[in-house]
Parts: C-alpha cells; sequence; structure tokens
C-alpha cells in the first residue's frame, strides 16, 4: 500500500493558461527542457527562443526533424515561447504576492495537457491546436558554493581561534606570577627589606649584567662614530706630520749655523 503526502503551498505558488492556440507537441518538448529549472533561467531561455538565439532540444517528437549545432534534433517554437514566458511571468507575480522570494524560485511542476479541438468554420473544417499549460514553483535555497581557499582560510581560523585561550592563559599566569614578585619586594623579611632583583628571581650579578649590556646603535650612529675615528686618526697624522716637518728644518739649521749663538 502506498501513501501519498501532499506538500503544502504555504512556500510555494501555481498559474495556469487553458485553451492556449500552441502545439502540443512544442509545448511538451518546452516543459520537459525547463522543468525543475529556475524561473530566472527559464525566462532568459524563452527569450532566446523567441529571437532565434536558442533552440529547445526535442527527444520526442524527432520525425522529419533537423539537428541543430551543438545540441542535435531541436526546433524553434516562438509561438509556444511566447505563450510559456508569459505563463513563467504569471506565476512569478503569483509567488511575489504570497511572500516568496522570487529570486530563489524553482519549477517544481510544468505541464502541457492537449485541450478540446474544435474545428473550424466553412465548408471545409478543420481541426484547431488547443493546449492547457499548469506550472508550480517554490521557494528553494541559494547555495553558495565554497572555494577551496575560502575553506582553508575558515580552518586556519578555527586553529588559531583553538589556540588563543592557551596564550592567553600563559599571559595571565606571567601577569600573576609578576605581581606576587612585586608584592614580596616590598616586604622585610627578618628586619631586611626584599631587594626587587631577589623577589623577581634574578641574582644581583645577572642583573648588572643586563644593566651593562651595550645598547645596539643604529646605522647612522655607526656611520658618526667611524667618521668621529677617522678625523681624529687625521688630526693625529697631521700633527706628527708637522712635528717631523719642524725636526728637519731645525736639523738643516743646525747643519747651516744659521741658529743664534753659532758662527756662520
Amino acid at each position: 500500500m502506498t501513501t501519498q503526502t501532499k506538500v503544502g503551498m504555504e512556500h510555494a505558488a501555481s498559474a495556469r493558461s487553458l485553451n492556449l492556440p500552441i502545439s502540443t507537441k512544442h509545448s511538451v518538448e518546452i516543459s520537459r527542457y525547463l522543468r525543475y529549472k529556475n524561473t530566472q533561467f527559464a525566462k532568459q531561455f524563452l527569450e532566446k527562443v523567441i529571437s532565434l538565439q536558442k533552440p529547445v532540444p526535442f527527444k520526442k517528437f524527432t520525425t522529419d526533424l533537423g539537428h541543430k549545432p551543438g545540441i542535435g534534433p531541436g526546433r524553434y517554437p516562438q509561438k509556444a515561447a511566447r505563450e510559456f514566458l508569459k505563463l513563467v511571468k504569471s506565476v512569478e507575480a503569483n509567488a511575489q504576492a504570497n511572500g516568496l522570494d522570487t529570486s530563489a524560485l524553482k519549477i517544481t511542476t510544468l505541464i502541457a495537457n492537449k485541450a478540446s479541438i474544435p474545428l473550424t468554420g466553412g465548408r471545409h473544417q478543420h481541426a484547431k491546436k488547443r493546449t492547457h499549460l499548469e506550472i508550480v514553483v517554490a521557494e528553494g535555497k541559494q547555495k553558495q558554493k565554497e572555494t577551496k581557499s575560502a575553506k582553508k582560510q575558515a580552518v586556519l581560523k578555527d586553529v588559531k581561534n583553538e589556540r588563543l585561550p592557551a596564550k592567553e592563559l600563559v599571559q595571565g599566569a606571567e601577569k600573576t606570577f609578576e605581581g606576587k614578585n612585586e608584592g614580596i619586594a616590598g616586604q622585610k623579611l627578618g628586619g631586611k627589606e626584599v631587594p626587587r632583583s631577589a623577589a623577581r628571581g634574578v641574582s644581583p650579578q645577572a642583573e648588572t649584567r643586563q644593566a651593562q649590556k651595550p645598547q645596539e646603535l643604529s646605522s647612522e650612529d655607526l656611520l658618526e662614530r667611524v667618521q668621529a675615528n677617522a678625523a681624529e686618526f687625521n688630526k693625529r697624522e697631521k700633527e706628527k706630520k708637522n712635528t717631523e716637518d719642524v725636526s728637519k728644518l731645525y736639523d738643516q739649521l743646525k747643519q747651516k749655523g744659521t741658529l743664534r749663538g753659532e758662527q756662520q
């Protein structure tokens, strides 16, 4: 025994077109192609069919039907496409009136049935074309495709968030330890005040070494020092050269006997 569950129409809308003067065969092929598509795609496709830009693929009624590039058997049923376009716009208006999102409507039912066949008037009568159309659309969920890079970034973000609490715990422990040491430093042990270095667990020698550590100089400071040393060196060389010149001149004058107290 099979049970049928009827889906409510709270998130759906429907529309019908009766006794349309279009081919039932063309309507069946268009219905098969547009079924389970969204309404935006259906409107774009039907407009292209009307403007002879894109054919409708035919799968059932293919007798004496030529092939179209890239799809096989197909036609451009313009008259039927116009009626289908009106039907899709009508069901969108009904959905909007029901409070549905028209940008996320999916065609769940699209049926083309053969209607009654009236005869033309006159002496030579012939049958006319009549077709009933019915469409039902439902509001679907828009799926957002995540790229690999987006997924990777999300995973990295989760990992960072997981590591963050541990880091905060370590920082909190360090702060509490420093606070305890500061409290101990102000206390007196055996009548003597506890130095801050001992409270922190650092020996006085290590503290002096840290204080005596040379600060790292920047490139500009190093350049200034080199220039000052070079200027001092040049000054010393110049003074040394002047002293040598004076001594040489003294020796020359002494040899010539031009110094005071000496006869020429």
